[in-house]
């Protein structure tokens, strides 16, 4: 990333809010025509990073805690330009990926159509809660937190992130103590009070001795009610919507 007095002086020569800009775009399109020759074409890099709010900078801890940003570096040019930014709390997979692809088609609509990746072989790590409790235990008793994120194999932020959720991680484990499932992720469907029921009545039927799924299949089937997949993943939809009302 670009140093901060690099960044600062752009501050100070533009007016940069935040998302893409037009700015940024319309300078891109005069780079690609200005490199378009017959025996060369332009190529570069579409970079993206997440940089953590740091003590230097003034900010609202409980809005912002990274600046999220979108870069194009000349591959066989001399300049790299900003193309967007945000300030963010945080985002999922699915939110990453959307502005990337919405990164994407902005390059497209000036020309640029060539797009190479290399292949992340890096693995997430997933580590259970109650290695992160633990992870938490170690941090109040004293040690550093850049240990115990190295230990565990995961960043600093991640960990921090640990000890400011301290309180749901104990209250889950506490949960799991009481519960016959064995889940080590903490992470929830999106229908988690459906799941939850289907899951209470299911054992409810089994230690009966009755085979649940196949006589309710059995009931339906002798109604004449179709039994798809589709229809019945919107009947779940349905359920679940009546519950959270």
């Amino acid at each position: 990333m670009p140093a901060p007095a690099v960044v600062r002086k752009w501050i100070q020569i533009f007016c940069w809010e935040t998302g893409f800009s037009d700015l940024t775009l319309n300078a891109l399109k005069d780079k690609v025509e200005e490199y378009k020759t017959p025996n060369q074409t332009l190529l570069y890099s579409f970079m993206m990073d997440e940089m953590s709010i740091r003590k230097q900078v003034e900010f609202d801890r409980h809005c912002y805690r990274e600046a999220l940003l979108f870069m194009i570096v000349a591959i066989n040019g001399r300049f790299k330009i900003l193309l967007a930014y945000s300030f963010i709390k945080s985002l999922t997979e699915t939110e990453k990926a959307n502005l990337i692809k919405e990164a994407l088609v902005h390059l497209h609509e000036i020309f640029v159509c060539r797009l190479i990746m290399d292949q992340n072989n890096r693995k997430r790590k997933v580590v259970p809660i109650e290695e992160k409790l633990k992870a938490i235990k170690r941090i109040e008793a004293g040690e550093p937190l850049k240990n115990v994120a190295r230990d565990y194999g995961v960043g600093d932020e991640t960990v921090g992130d640990w000890k400011r959720n301290r309180t749901k991680i104990e209250a889950w484990c506490i949960k799991q103590v009481s519960s016959s499932s064995k889940r080590k992720s903490m992470k929830q469907g999106d229908y988690e009070k459906v799941n939850e029921a289907l899951f209470t009545w299911f054992n409810q039927q089994r230690s009966k001795g009755v085979p649940a799924l196949f006589t309710w299949f059995n009931q339906q089937r002798s109604k004449g009610v179709p039994r798809s997949g589709p229809i019945l993943q919107q009947k779940a939809i349905m359920i679940s919507r009546q519950l959270d009302t």
